[in-house]
């Protein structure tokens, strides 16, 4: 049985047709973190927040999709199916297989990638804004790991089914290229000397806001 806790708006009505937020954090992550680095997003906006822990072993979609699914519809208690994900590490993958199985409309994920399999879907309103560094160990931007998964074939196997050439631009001031489709369906920063740990520094060393570039990435307005 997974562990989660799930954070409310103020003033919240039961029923009330709300978009549903869900954190995956990484190998052995609490929800505890996430829920901490989100909490003024939750103030300031009108979502339901679910916030996870990792299971011991990791997260596996197989295992866990349909326990996911019936937690977040469950929670969600409106007819909306306005769904979205952030994860980290094995919770960004998790995320981002689970919007190739129709759960999520949108997901944000840090140092995480997808298989080359998992991407024969209709991409039509799916979006994906990945946070990557090109340093990383675990999940090799250019390939060559254990897992099978690396960012280039992601991006490769992305263009394949929608048909359009990702280009990169520079952005001398991150350090980072910067991949997108032309409709935005994908998003990727890719950041030179950053390794696995690319949330804490962007956020630390870039000072960039990404709880609320998360948040807006799923067009959820302030209040």
């Amino acid at each position: 049985m997974l562990t989660y806790i799930k954070v409310l708006p103020t003033n919240y009505q039961q029923g009330e047709p709300l978009p549903v937020v869900a954190f995956f954090p990484g190998h052995k992550g609490t929800y505890m973190k996430w829920k901490k680095i989100f909490a003024n997003e939750q103030k300031t906006r009108r979502f339901i927040g679910i916030y996870f822990t990792t299971p011991l072993g990791g997260w596996d979609a197989d295992m866990h999709f349909a326990e996911i699914q019936s937690i977040i519809v469950q929670e969600s208690a409106s007819p909306v199916r306005d769904f979205y994900a952030v994860g980290i590490s094995n919770g960004a993958c998790l995320s981002l297989q689970l919007l190739c199985r129709n759960l999520f409309k949108r997901v944000v994920s840090f140092a995480g990638s997808l298989f080359d399999d998992d991407m024969a879907i209709s991409t039509e309103g799916r979006k994906i804004m990945m946070f990557n560094g090109k340093e990383d160990n675990s999940v090799p931007f250019y390939g060559g790991d254990a897992h099978g998964v690396d960012m280039k074939g992601a991006i490769n196997t992305f263009e394949a089914f929608t048909k359009q050439e990702i280009v990169p631009s520079r952005m001398p001031g991150a350090k980072a290229d910067l991949y997108s489709a032309n409709t935005n369906s994908i998003v990727l920063y890719a950041f030179d000397n950053y390794g696995h740990d690319v949330y804490a520094k962007v956020a630390n060393e870039l000072k960039w806001n990404l709880p609320t570039m998360c948040i807006e990435f799923f067009d959820i307005p302030k209040v």
